[in-house]
């Protein structure tokens, strides 16, 4: 007998993650924050039923690279590469966020997400109150890693720079309220090497390694910033990164556009994961990052949408889409078949998001982190393979469900206990406040 937490999804189409393949009419009991059950006419006296017939039933995507505290400022920095899009315009941004304005971001984010389908993040923070992006995530239900960023004054934006003792003790002081949360843990975010001293990025892997946090950075992005790495440290970036001390798999470098031969190589080496943006990559004009030969080297992935400023939404399916597309136009058609593109949206954070290796699949004792996905829409028809759908035809609007731990966090349009418009209505008076800031 379920229990009055138990919800049994009926007929499904089911895609259980992995290599398993698509099976029809499939039911699914949930019970608390576990899969309880996979088959077919599953019984479960009490609990909510919910009717898959003609849905896809997938567990829910991995984004592992969003800068919540950016979403704010969709649209106010178009058409700009990296570095001058980062300095007259992201960076004072961000430097101008209070806690009233960050909060209201992170919601925007967590409701954009959960609408699209993602139910666990890596959250890249900025410098300052990010432990308000945890207790948004932490509210909302999502299953999260917020990462406070780390700049120091070598980034010559003193409004942003901490100094790196002082924001190191403030995130172990916040690992330590986390510590044993099921669903939101902590970070380190050092922002990238032309944002940090030697030092800084020592000292943060340092700390991260002995508290076991995941640590994040971003990494040879386009090719302004990997020359002026160089040209500061006599090395390249992955090597500059690896002589601070990164390796290992709770290490993950972010966009690795421009890698040569033998980066490539060393990351496999240092045991480090990419996180692969495409549609910031193509928007800030940085280039296609060679997914398809990391792939190939064993180099593990994941995907991201990175911040709204430098792509406009944080839409998994867009991720997945264009992951494919620019893959085919550099490497062929054959490349990067529809089943590995999804697996590098559902599971490609297992190695430092909270739940690890129970997150990803359908299986029995498995976390309960599903979505449900229509396959009815004009887009979809005439329906020919489920997986090539969800890659290249599915939208956020197809999402019917999105449940992260056994619980349901959106629903056909609506978010339950959460007033959606209210939030939309603070982003935008947050947002005309912050912009005042700026301007001061």
């Amino acid at each position: 007998m379920a229990s009055e937490r138990a919800i049994l999804f009926q007929g499904a189409t089911l895609w259980a993650g992995g290599d398993d393949p698509v099976l029809e009419g499939q039911d699914v009991l949930v019970e608390g924050d576990k899969i309880l059950q996979v088959g077919k006419q599953i019984s479960a006296k009490g609990a909510e039923k919910i009717d898959c017939v003609g849905d896809v039933l997938l567990p829910g995507f991995q984004q592992t690279h969003v800068h919540a505290c950016q979403t704010l400022f969709r649209g106010l920095a178009e058409d700009l590469p990296l570095l001058p899009w980062l300095q007259k315009h992201i960076w004072p941004l961000e430097a101008a966020h209070d806690p009233a304005s960050l909060k209201v971001s992170a919601e925007l984010t967590a409701l954009e997400l959960l609408r699209g389908g993602t139910t666990a993040v890596f959250s890249f923070e900025t410098v300052r109150h990010s432990e308000v992006v945890g207790e948004v995530y932490d509210r909302l239900g999502l299953r999260a890693v917020f990462a406070p960023c780390l700049v120091d004054e070598s980034a010559g934006i003193p409004a942003l720079a901490v100094e790196t003792g002082k924001a190191l003790e403030e995130i172990q002081s916040l690992a330590k309220r986390y510590r044993g949360h099921s669903r939101v843990g902590v970070g380190v975010a050092p922002r990238f090497a032309l944002a940090c001293r030697e030092e800084t990025l020592r000292e943060s892997m340092l700390m991260a390694r002995d508290g076991n946090l995941p640590l994040q950075t971003h990494a040879n992005e386009q090719l302004a910033e990997v020359e002026l790495v160089r040209k500061r440290t006599g090395r390249g970036n992955i090597q500059f990164l690896l002589d601070c001390g990164f390796y290992g798999p709770l290490v993950s470098l972010v966009h690795g556009v421009h890698l040569t031969p033998r980066e490539r190589e060393q990351l496999l080496e240092s045991g480090m994961s990419l996180v692969h943006c495409p549609s910031a990559n193509a928007k800030l004009g940085s280039g296609i990052a060679p997914v398809q030969h990391l792939l190939e080297l064993g180099v593990p992935l994941s995907l991201g949408a990175d911040g709204a400023p430098c792509n406009n939404r944080l839409d998994m399916f867009a991720e997945m889409r264009l992951t494919g597309f620019l893959q085919k136009i550099s490497r062929g058609a054959r490349a990067l078949p529809a089943k590995t593109i999804l697996q590098m949206a559902t599971r490609g954070g297992q190695s430092f998001l909270p739940g690890g290796r129970q997150t990803g699949r359908i299986v029995p004792g498995h976390l309960a982190d599903l979505i449900l996905v229509r396959q009815s829409g004009w887009h979809h028809c005439p329906s020919t393979n489920v997986l090539t759908n969800l890659v290249y035809s599915s939208q956020p609007e197809d999402v019917r469900m999105t449940m992260v731990a056994g619980k349901i966090l959106y629903r056909e349009g609506s978010y339950p206990g959460i007033d959606a418009e209210e939030v939309r209505l603070r982003g935008t008076q947050q947002r005309a406040k912050l912009l005042a800031r700026v301007e001061r």
